[in-house]
């Protein structure tokens, strides 16, 4: 399937959007958190300029929710593998329970260590949950 847009449309669309919200947040002494949900095929870094990044950020929350632990079907599986697999409607963004909880906490210390500076790869910040009990999957084999 064709992409309606191209990825140099989509960059400068990012950069710009991410560089004016980025602006009307500190204009308007509001705080903020970039979070970047997949960033291991384009870095931050190679994508935004420094200058429009004025507020912390957290790259890749992908390699979280990629990596989380389901049981379906009495066996365990990971997201990614659901999502080759086209059994789920997959939004790598969304997240364990616990993992809300982790992504809170890392947002709430950010806002108060406004370090423009700070840039979290999720691999490296800890207290991520991969494996939950109690996280049983259902889904509808007719909707495969």
């Amino acid at each position: 399937m064709p992409y309606m847009l191209k990825t140099d449309l989509l960059v400068f669309i990012s950069k710009s959007v991410t560089a004016k919200v980025n602006k009307i947040c500190k204009d308007n002494n509001i705080k903020l958190v970039n979070v970047f949900v997949e960033t291991n095929t384009n870095p931050v870094a190679e994508i935004y300029d420094e200058e429009d990044l004025l507020f912390p950020s957290i790259e890749d929350l992908t390699y979280v929710s990629r990596n989380e632990k389901f049981i379906v079907d009495g066996k365990q599986t990971d997201m990614h593998t659901l999502c080759q697999e086209n059994k789920i409607d997959c939004r790598y963004c969304h997240l364990l329970e616990p993992n809300h909880q982790t992504l809170a906490n890392h947002v709430f210390t950010m806002f108060h260590n406004q370090n423009r500076n700070i840039r979290l790869k999720t691999p490296k910040m800890k207290d991520w949950v991969f494996v939950h009990r109690g996280t049983e999957l259902k889904y509808n084999a007719s909707n495969l």
